[in-house]
């Protein structure tokens, strides 16, 4: 049998959730995350802020996966496209967190190609160029 769910009650469990996440309560944010994903799994909204919550609550590779499983649904159903380029900016920041500044540069610029004027991504790139000069300057130096 089929159940018939307005879309209000996984964008309520969507809120709840972020809610909890802006909150910093990340163990109670998840919960309700994953309720609006089970009744809707390509809502990429509540899938992004899992992906968040995973990654900012220091679970880089999970969250990694689920930022590129957000990306993955994003490029396969149109009505969750609008989310992929915050879900790039997401990967660019583990990225970066992981030390790989080429694969960040790469999703910013990206996100970039999806949100031309976002201000957050032209920022991560602006202090990867930081971080590359900083580390050449400390190359560069006598020893």
């Amino acid at each position: 049998p089929t159940e018939w769910i307005d879309m209000a009650c996984p964008m309520a469990y969507d809120l709840k959730g972020y809610i909890f996440s802006g909150m910093g309560k990340f163990a109670d944010a998840m919960p309700w995350l994953d309720r609006a994903i089970a009744l809707t799994p390509y809502y990429g909204l509540a899938r992004n802020e899992r992906a968040y919550v995973l990654a900012h609550s220091g679970h880089l590779q999970e969250g990694l996966a689920a930022y590129r499983e957000t990306v993955a649904i994003a490029n396969s159903h149109a009505d969750a496209a609008q989310i992929k380029p915050i879900a790039l900016r997401g990967i660019g920041w583990i990225l970066i967190e992981q030390g790989d500044l080429d694969g960040a540069e790469a999703v910013y610029r990206e996100s970039l190609q999806l949100d031309p004027n976002n201000a957050t991504a032209t920022s991560e790139l602006d202090y990867i160029r930081g971080l590359r000069k900083k580390a050449q300057a400390g190359s560069s130096e006598p020893r």
